[in-house]
């Protein structure tokens, strides 16, 4: 996905918002992440998404550990890697955050005036 910022600030798609979100809480596996997102996230761009994030430095990762295993008599080790939400990650989040909020309250909104058409805005919404 494209990178955009507003006013020196970054935008994240709702798909990479759920992946900071996940991580904040916690849910640091890509996998994991997938099976959470209950679709949202699809297992195809979650790697790339923690990948592109940990360049941006919104994250750090670590490898650990998951299994040893022998192919073809040779002893191989396979990494797992987890993520962890770093100061300008945790910024990003808290920024993006507040907008989604926005977003969500103004969908309400519109929610409440579509069910019921005799509402009207309040006035700090009209022209």
């Amino acid at each position: 996905m494209a990178r955009h910022k507003t006013q020196g600030k970054e935008i994240l798609s709702g798909s990479e918002f759920i992946v900071l979100a996940f991580i904040d809480k916690g849910i640091s596996y890509g996998l994991d992440i997938v099976d959470k997102s209950s679709g949202l996230v699809k297992r195809g761009t979650v790697y790339t998404t923690l990948q592109r994030f940990c360049k941006l430095g919104f994250l750090s990762d670590s490898k650990k550990i998951s299994k040893q295993i022998i192919v073809k008599n040779v002893n191989k080790t396979q990494f797992v890697a987890t993520y962890e939400l770093t100061e300008k990650g945790k910024q990003v989040l808290d920024d993006n955050r507040r907008s989604w909020e926005r977003i969500w309250q103004t969908l309400q909104l519109i929610e409440s005036v579509l069910v019921n058409p005799t509402l009207r805005f309040p006035k700090k919404h009209q022209k």
